[in-house]
């Protein structure tokens, strides 16, 4: 792009404008006799071919200046970052504040993790008693929330879907409209469903300690209702509606689908509480002490790994950041370096064609002139040219390479001191997390542990005095 924009100072057609207004002026100078030694050096029509030059001369000085101008800012810039990286570098957190640090996170927690572990412990004595009571070897899946809703709502379901089978069946049977033999549908489904997921619910103290011959009575009890209550009703039935063939089919199927929806409503019935009916009550305030003692056991891990993680990435984004600015600076060098091979190639180009203009001048001068008037003795002069040095550029090198080497210095302190400190975070990581960590839930436990025992001793104390003071 900058190759392009000098190119386009020195265009081919302007090339060609420059040589043409040459031979135009020598043309008319050397029909006129001029110049002569007389006249100043140099002449008017070479003066006007050479201020042309020196408008483009100028245009390519000014367009040097502006792009290291455009470009300055941006290397201060990142300069000002630089220091203030290294400013920051210095005020990191040393890896014994860090310690210290750390050491305050658990300490802080220490009232927290003894009081869970105390309510971990309180909960224990019903939990574990229960267990035992009823053999329990392995804690039995419990029905969700969720699911408990979805056994209510396919209760609903069942007593629905029997109330439509039910009406079909009786809303012509009985005496009365629709509404009535739809309301008895109803009474029916809903006795029928309700009993038989009651008589589930009875069945699942059977797993229970002393709940066994209970449990089969009432479920047996409950049941044979159920069974009795669809006899009674095909029994009406039939003596309403007569014995015919299809009276004996309609009744066949009313007491299939009856007793399907009571048997599915006492499965249902059976599984709404889990297998071990009481084991939910006796086992949540426990289980759910446990899980608030280990969300906090895990949050005070991570909050450890994530203060140290936070010490670790300030220092490697301090490494990137130097690391980018030396990729930054080398690049602008080289774009420096680009535009001062441009800008040396434009003024070589411009002193050719300084020359060649010049040389066209004097020589169309020459050859139009009279034989009788002699040229003026400075057209044998060597053709001057255009100085190339300039020191734009060369500063703008000179500081980008200071700062370099300031950044180097810098990022090498910077490496030195992460393969010393890096080390150090990564081994106070591991040891708060694992060693620390653990003595401490270890200490909070036992002292859980302690304020509940006291509690227990200080029940057992009052007992005592209240029974002595009768």
């Amino acid at each position: 792009m900058i190759r392009d924009f000098f190119e386009g100072l020195l265009s081919k057609k302007w090339e060609e404008q420059i040589i043409k207004f040459a031979t135009e002026e020598g043309r008319d100078e050397g029909a006129q006799g001029l110049p002569t030694d007389t006249t100043p050096k140099y002449s008017a029509g070479e003066n006007k071919v050479r201020n042309r030059l020196a408008t483009q001369y100028a245009l390519i000085q000014a367009t040097l200046a502006e792009k290291v101008q455009q470009s300055l800012p941006l290397v201060q810039q990142k300069k000002a970052e630089i220091e203030n990286v290294s400013l920051t570098f210095t005020q990191r957190r040393s890896p014994d504040a860090l310690s210290y640090v750390l050491a305050g996170t658990l300490e802080t927690s220490r009232g927290t993790l003894a009081d869970l572990a105390y309510q971990k412990h309180k909960t224990e004595g019903d939990y574990k008693r229960f267990k035992f009571d009823n053999k329990i070897s392995v804690d039995p899946d419990l029905p969700s929330s969720k699911e408990k809703e979805n056994i209510v709502w396919q209760a609903l379901f069942l007593i629905t879907l029997e109330t439509v089978f039910n009406g079909y069946f009786w809303q012509q049977r009985l005496e009365g409209d629709n509404i009535a033999g739809l309301g008895f549908a109803f009474f029916l489904s809903f006795l029928n469903v309700v009993l038989a997921f009651v008589a589930g619910l009875c069945l699942a103290y059977k797993n229970i300690k002393d709940g066994g011959r209970a449990a089969w009575l009432g479920f047996g009890a409950l049941m044979s209702v159920v069974i009795l209550v669809i006899w009674k009703i095909i029994d009406y039935r039939m003596s309403n509606v007569g014995a015919d063939e299809i009276a004996e089919i309609e009744n066949i199927l009313i007491a299939a689908y009856g007793l399907l929806f009571a048997g599915y409503a006492a499965w249902k019935g059976y599984r709404y509480q889990g297998a071990y009916p009481g084991y939910e009550s006796a086992a949540a305030p426990y289980l759910k002490a446990v899980a608030a003692l280990k969300e906090e056991q895990e949050r005070l891990k991570k909050s450890i790994f994530n203060e140290a993680a936070r010490d670790e990435e300030a220092r490697l984004a301090s490494e990137r950041r130097l690391t980018d600015a030396i990729t930054y600076l080398a690049k602008t060098k080289g774009d420096f370096e680009s535009l001062r091979e441009y800008y040396t190639a434009s003024i070589n180009h411009l002193n050719n064609i300084k020359n060649e203009a010049i040389l066209v001048f004097r020589q169309t001068n020459v050859a139009i002139r009279a034989a009788a008037l002699p040229c003026p003795t400075w057209f044998n002069e060597e053709i001057d040219r255009y100085a190339i040095e300039n020191t734009v550029v060369d500063d703008a090198l000179e500081s980008i390479r200071k700062i370099t080497e300031e950044v180097k210095e810098t990022l090498a302190q910077i490496r030195e001191t992460l393969r010393v400190e890096l080390p150090q975070i990564t081994e106070l990581k591991s040891r708060f997390q694992a060693q620390s960590l653990t003595a401490l839930i270890a200490d909070t436990d036992q002292a859980g542990l302690a304020k509940f025992r006291g509690e227990i001793a200080e029940g057992i104390g009052n007992h005592g005095a209240n029974r002595n003071s009768f």
